[in-house]
C-alpha cells in the first residue's frame, strides 16, 4: 500500500516498515444502502493510534482529482431522499 503525504500523519505510528509494504493499493468505494458502487480512488496510509478505542487510522485520498463527483452529489442526494422519507413514515 502506498503511503500519503508525510506532512499529513501522526506524529509517533508512521507506516516506515519497508518490509511490510505491498504494491498492492488500497481503494475506497463508496455506497448507499443496496445502491451502487461508486470508485473514489486509491489511499494513502498516514498511520495510526493502537492505544486509541475504537483503533484509529489516518489516509490520504490519492486520487481526489479524479474524483466523479456527480455520483457522489447523487448518491448524498438519494440518502437526503431516503431519510426524508422514512421520517414521513413514523409522523
Amino acid at each position: 500500500m502506498k503511503r500519503g503525504d508525510e506532512r499529513l500523519k501522526f506524529d509517533e505510528t508512521y507506516y516506515d516498515k519497508e518490509s511490510e509494504a505491498t504494491e498492492q493499493p488500497l481503494l475506497l468505494f463508496l455506497r448507499h444502502t443496496q445502491g451502487p458502487y461508486i470508485y473514489c480512488g486509491r489511499l494513502g496510509y498516514l498511520g495510526h493510534r493502537p492505544a486509541s478505542k475504537p483503533l484509529e487510522f489516518r489516509w490520504q485520498l490519492l486520487d481526489v482529482n479524479s474524483l466523479q463527483w456527480e455520483k457522489i452529489r447523487g448518491l448524498l442526494a438519494s440518502s437526503e431522499t431516503a431519510s426524508s422519507t422514512i421520517k414521513a413514515d413514523r409522523k
